[in-house]
């Protein structure tokens, strides 16, 4: 396709975050990350994962499975498990980052209003 000339033109992409490139932190419960994956099982089926993990200790905090593509929903779900898990008031008691692919399940509204109507319920 190069040589017939019939490649799309790439477009730029832009970040609108300033990326530091460092994950690990020497402090727990300091940046959390979170990612999902799916698995092809030998009958066809799939089953999609989606999990937080501590980047200083790389301890899975919270995960989910479905067999059914993850939602938004399946996202609130386990970042409120992990701020639970790891603070039995269901506060963090500092502000925790949460780095993500910023996916589209990871960037829904809903995700991000749930999780600061759930912190503000808390104080």
């Amino acid at each position: 396709m190069k040589i017939k000339g019939i490649l799309l033109p790439k477009t730029e992409t832009t970040r609108e975050h300033q990326s530091t490139g460092k994950v690990m932190t020497l402090h727990p419960n300091t940046r959390w990350c979170s990612d999902g994956f799916e698995i092809k099982c030998f009958n066809g089926e799939k089953v999609y994962i989606a999990f937080v993990l501590d980047t200083c200790d790389r301890e899975a905090i919270s995960f989910v499975a479905r067999t059914r593509p993850l939602l938004s929903e399946d996202i609130q779900e386990i970042m409120l498990n992990a701020v639970e898990s790891r603070f039995p008031s269901g506060r963090a008691d500092r502000q925790i980052e949460f780095l993500s692919d910023r996916g589209a399940i990871y960037r829904a509204y809903n995700v991000q209003f749930e999780i600061l109507f759930h912190s503000s319920l808390q104080s």
